[in-house]
């Protein structure tokens, strides 16, 4: 017998290849910035010991956030919970891009 809420092997072969390519797809843009921005931030007047902070942020924060993403997965299921983060990482994506018209160090360190 079984049961008829769990998914198919199929589903669930095809649930693991997209969270693993979402969780790709997100390192790879949280990495990309790591050969440029450290000299964008330089010249927009942050130090290297302020630099390494706001790239190391980001891992510290999804270490925070992922118990709290399991709890809100509950309440409104993967699928809409994936796509949110989806959208969340590529409007900062898209944000991020735009830093470097930024003129005010402080701004700049804050948006980044």
């Amino acid at each position: 017998e079984t049961d008829p809420e769990e998914p198919s092997s199929g589903r669930l072969r095809l649930m693991c290849m997209t969270m693993c390519l979402a969780i790709f797809s997100t390192n790879l843009v949280s990495s990309m910035c790591a050969p440029f921005y450290p000299r964008s931030a330089a010249r927009h007047g942050l130090n290297s010991d302020v630099t390494g902070s706001i790239l190391g942020v980001y891992y510290a924060a999804t270490v925070v956030a992922s118990p709290f993403m399991a709890i809100i997965m509950t309440k409104v299921g993967q699928a809409n919970l994936l796509q949110m983060g989806l959208v969340l990482v590529g409007a900062s994506s898209l944000v991020f891009g735009g830093i470097d018209r930024l003129e005010n160090c402080i701004t700049y360190g804050v948006v980044s």
